[in-house]
């Protein structure tokens, strides 16, 4: 509000010095087209400052607001598929430069973590097919190996398959209907897959944990400021709600509400 204030003042201030400069100037004949370019030029400086400075405010505000929802999106989204924040930017990046997304295949990695482990146990659809890919389950310890570690040794044995046809099955054996949306991750092969996972990493595109949890934590901030809000407008609002709610009752039991709708419709018919 104070912010708002200060740039209307800023703007009026800027334009009555312009303005009063402007009529000074013009009183000057023998330097009257300097002065009216000098003072035009004051008059525009105020009103760049006053709106540029609304632009800023809205661009910071629009950064500010793709950036929570940018790192709160990895921060719920990386939970939800058993990877890490580094392992999801990684993937995420590989997978749009082959066309798709882990936005996209979400569920087929979800569907991969259940798989997986019914394949631990010797159970499931999937059990044939990460057999036969040669995926390592389990440690040298016999204890199940971690969600991300699996996940790459499954992409880098189908991507470097020869049979297509069987890779592809596999994928949808692994994946469920997601595994046809990885189909072209796999396509690139596993060359290009280690490239481009590194790739965003040496761009120091990669944004750090404690960033992710930062802007995570600041979209949540906003949403229970924002439903401590709307429990307040509520509260100020009941009193009225129900008083309102028994005025349009009684107006529609009296018929003017219909005789009003009636007389705005027959005035619209007037009118062709």
């Amino acid at each position: 509000m104070s912010f708002d204030f200060q740039v209307k003042a800023d703007f009026r201030d800027n334009v009555t010095s312009g303005l009063r400069e402007l009529n000074n100037q013009t009183k000057t004949t023998n330097k009257s087209l300097d002065g009216m370019a000098k003072a035009a030029k004051s008059v525009a400086v105020g009103l760049g400052a006053a709106f540029g400075a609304r632009a800023v405010f809205k661009g910071i505000k629009s950064l500010t607001t793709d950036v929570m929802a940018f790192t709160d999106r990895i921060d719920k989204a990386s939970q939800r598929v058993g990877l890490s924040y580094k392992a999801f930017q990684e993937w995420d990046y590989a997978m749009t430069l082959s066309g798709t997304s882990l936005k996209e295949t979400e569920k087929g990695l979800q569907r991969f973590q259940k798989n997986i482990v019914d394949a631990y146990h010797g159970t499931g659809t999937a059990a044939e097919a990460i057999t036969n890919l040669g995926v390592e389950l389990k440690t040298v310890n016999g204890t199940f190996r971690a969600n991300e570690d699996l996940f790459e040794d499954t992409i880098m044995a189908l991507a470097g398959m020869e049979d297509i046809t069987l890779r592809n099955a596999y994928a949808q054996d692994i994946f469920g209907q997601s595994g046809a949306k990885i189909v072209p991750l796999l396509n690139s092969g596993t060359e290009a897959i280690r490239a481009n996972k590194k790739e965003l990493e040496e761009m120091g595109a990669i944004i750090d944990d404690a960033a992710i949890m930062a802007g995570s934590n600041l979209t949540d901030g906003f949403e229970k400021l924002n439903r401590s809000i709307n429990k307040l407008k509520i509260h100020i609002l009941a009193p009225m709600m129900s008083d309102l709610s028994g005025e349009i009752e009684e107006l529609i039991e009296s018929g003017d509400l219909k005789k009003w709708i009636e007389d705005v419709e027959a005035g619209a018919k007037s009118l062709y």
